[in-house]
């Protein structure tokens, strides 16, 4: 199960026996993580700032959502939070696991925080 915003996520595995079988906590930078109303001619390079720092975050809680999913094999993968950084981090686990995992499961939950 991971649970993300924009700057990073809790990230669980499970084990249908025991419970939580292993957490960790995902923090990525935060300097440039809100756009900024503006204008002026940097203000696109201001925007791309962003939008650079939500990838950046995105590809930080993936690479620590495919280390879990390769130690712990789980049948399927939740996802929760913004839709947007979890359909980026979707992207992101599907390309890093899709040549040695056979049927994933993927589930998405709407959710505004973590």
């Amino acid at each position: 199960l991971a649970v993300i915003d924009r700057q990073g996520a809790d990230v669980s595995a499970y084990d249908g026996w025991h419970g939580e079988a292993e957490m960790r906590d995902v923090e990525g930078e935060t300097e440039h993580l809100h756009k900024v109303p503006g204008g002026g001619w940097s203000h696109r390079r201001y925007q791309q700032t962003t939008e650079d720092t939500w990838h950046a975050n995105a590809s930080e809680v993936a690479d620590e959502v495919v280390g879990l999913v390769k130690t712990h094999r789980p049948r399927a993968v939740l996802l929760a939070g913004e839709p947007g950084m979890r359909a980026d981090v979707n992207i992101r686990i599907y390309e890093n696991i899709k040549l040695w995992w056979r049927e994933p499961g993927w589930f998405g939950f709407d959710a505004a925080t973590r």
